[in-house]
């Protein structure tokens, strides 16, 4: 397995975890959106759709998929995290650093889950590192 599908696999499951227990609840159809530079087509993506249905999620029975595809427009990404926000999607999956801070400009109460080469570095979490190298997170 390469490394960024080993990559999009790992997040994906993070991603849909909270979801897992909830997903116990009859009838509810859930919506997830997807904020991304590349089509959901792409090889990369293909792990966590496969993983989708494995974990209870699908498509068209108790899942609806957003998936907003900016391309090379990335001046579209504002446009496309507000209309996320508009679908009431319940959580929001960002792939790289723009889409991230988008999401995170168009809502402040929907869940963002994103992946980034640097999300630190980039300024779109904080560290919850100590100076002194130790976990500073939930308890």
């Amino acid at each position: 397995m390469r490394r960024r599908e080993f990559i999009v696999l790992t997040a994906g499951a993070t991603m849909i975890w909270p979801f897992v227990s909830a997903a116990q609840e009859a009838g509810r159809t859930y919506r997830l959106g997807i904020l991304a530079p590349f089509p959901p087509e792409t090889p990369a993506s293909l792990p966590f759709f496969d993983e989708l249905p494995r974990r209870g999620f699908i498509e068209g029975q108790n899942l609806t998929i957003y998936y907003r595809d900016f391309g090379p427009h990335v001046d579209l990404i504002s446009e496309y995290a507000a209309e996320l926000v508009k679908n009431r999607v319940d959580v929001i999956w960002g792939a790289g650093g723009a889409a991230i801070r988008a999401a995170q400009q168009a809502t402040k109460t929907i869940p963002i889950f994103g992946m980034a080469d640097d999300m630190v570095g980039e300024g779109l979490v904080d560290s919850l590192a100590r100076p002194n190298g130790q976990y500073n997170g939930p308890q």
